[in-house]
């Protein structure tokens, strides 16, 4: 077998997991789609997948040799609230992964049937929702933002029972690790202290080699962790993307996009966007993603006080607001084409954002015909206040170059909107045209370059696909 696995979080106490093989797929699963570049990152040849027996390594068949598979046990606050046992109530873990880059990743199945820590749930997963983490994961990727991915999905036919009757798939699942904020939480709550360091040291040893430090390895380790989150969260700003559940179960030890439901990015400019359709209360609207942020990295703080005293963690947690205002600022200064930003250029695209929250303008196609000021003033009712904006942006480009500065803004065309993501689906549910899948795949690809053959996606939501609600069921 051409993987190559060192299953280190197996070797972890028993307590942080049950060891278990995923549920057999007789239901004639078939493959929907799959990841030529992840195979490469992974050393699988494209090959494999010919052979429709490699569907048994993913569908409880089969084992890799060498792989360990297991179902997580964490913790979390869901929508504030805590819980005191999540888990893995429908992913397994196969292993860990040697890359042919020499780090180590997770190869992981959702939607493998139930485990303990399935609760009420069912085990699977939805063909939509697959379809929709496996596209976005991808887009997330090259629009150079941390997320995990995905190295292909099964459509494995058998009926889900979610609002409706829909059909199940298999998503496997590609990261450096799936550890989440609530892994220390559940230890941490139940007192058992000496857990927490164990995983602490696990992933400190396997994914923070840089720190080399022994008095103060906790402490800039937890450092790390609020850079990393900061960093990512001025991205998701920046590109207008809503995660939608941002409980601390779902935010990444790594600072990675992690467990894709109810996302979508910003159509018009509305800093109060809710995509949750079960978030009643906007708890995770776009505008507050950066105070959810800290909130979440204030629990973690709480769930380290064993290893980090926490009256020093929340020192950690209070450079967030510092760390996420340089992040975003240089974010949004490249935007504008500039890169470095300072007050003026800051005051600038504050303006604009304000222009386009006032006109209800398209968050992406505004951006991205920054330059072309017919289209871009398209964008904006008033166009006196619109041209007068371009007038203080133009003299800022001509002192940037002045000053030898280069000058490109760097604005995907082409973002994963949710009426794209719906006509993918229906296309394949439907229609059973899995091509569509590749052609998008092909388009966000290449975010940052027009590309006239997907121009169609460089749009609002047709009539039909309008206000799509969606929710957490997947």
């Amino acid at each position: 077998m051409p993987l190559s696995f060192d299953t280190i979080f197996a070797t972890l106490p028993s307590t942080f997991y049950t060891k278990m093989s995923g549920e057999v797929i007789t239901d004639n699963p078939y493959l929907l789609h799959f990841n030529p570049e992840l195979c490469e990152l992974i050393g699988l040849e494209n090959s494999f997948f010919d052979d429709m027996k490699s569907l048994d390594y993913f569908i409880g068949k089969n084992t890799f040799p060498g792989s360990d598979s297991l179902a997580m046990v964490y913790a979390g606050h869901q929508f504030g609230q805590y819980v005191p046992q999540l888990g893995d109530g429908r992913a397994l873990l196969l292993g860990q992964i040697i890359g042919m880059d020499g780090k180590h990743y997770d190869l992981q199945v959702k939607g493998a049937g139930l485990t303990p820590y399935s609760r009420m749930g069912d085990g699977r997963a939805v063909l939509r929702s697959s379809i929709r983490e496996y596209i976005c994961g991808e887009a997330m990727y090259q629009l150079g933002i941390s997320s995990t991915r995905a190295l292909g999905i099964i459509a494995t036919n058998r009926p889900v029972i979610r609002e409706r009757i829909e059909p199940g798939a298999i998503i496997v699942r590609i990261a450096e690790s799936h550890i989440r904020f609530g892994h220390f939480e559940y230890f941490h709550y139940r007192n058992d202290y000496k857990n927490v360091a164990i995983l602490a040291n696990h992933v400190i040893e396997h994914y923070y080699t840089n720190i080399t430090s022994t008095k103060n390895r906790y402490v800039e380790w937890f450092q790390e962790i609020t850079a990393r989150t900061a960093t990512l969260i001025a991205k998701w700003q920046a590109v207008g993307f809503c995660h939608g559940v941002m409980n601390t179960d779902n935010m990444s030890i790594l600072g990675l996009t992690l467990d894709y439901g109810p996302f979508g990015f910003l159509e018009t400019y509305n800093p109060t966007w809710i995509c949750n359709q079960s978030d009643h209360s906007g708890r995770y609207s776009y505008q507050n993603q950066p105070i959810i942020a800290q909130w979440n990295l204030y629990a973690l703080a709480h769930a380290l006080q064993s290893v980090i005293p926490i009256h020093q963690g929340l020192e950690v947690v209070a450079d967030f607001d510092r760390l996420f205002k340089k992040s975003y600022e240089h974010e949004m200064a490249q935007k504008l084409g500039f890169n470095t930003p300072n007050a003026s250029i800051n005051l600038l695209w504050q303006r604009l954002l304000t222009l386009m929250q006032h006109a209800s303008s398209d968050y992406t196609l505004t951006f991205s015909d920054l330059l072309i000021t017919d289209k871009f003033l398209t964008h904006f009712k008033d166009k006196e206040q619109a041209t007068q904006w371009i007038y203080t942006y133009e003299k800022l480009i001509n002192e940037e170059k002045k000053n030898g500065n280069t000058f490109t803004p760097k604005n995907p065309r082409y973002v994963f909107r949710n009426w794209i993501a719906e006509k993918t689906i229906r296309a394949v549910e439907d229609n059973v045209d899995l091509s569509i899948i590749s052609e998008i795949l092909t388009m966000l690809n290449s975010p940052f370059e027009k590309q006239e053959k997907y121009e169609q996606y460089a749009s609002k939501a047709p009539e039909q696909w309008q206000n799509l609600n969606i929710s957490c069921s997947s």
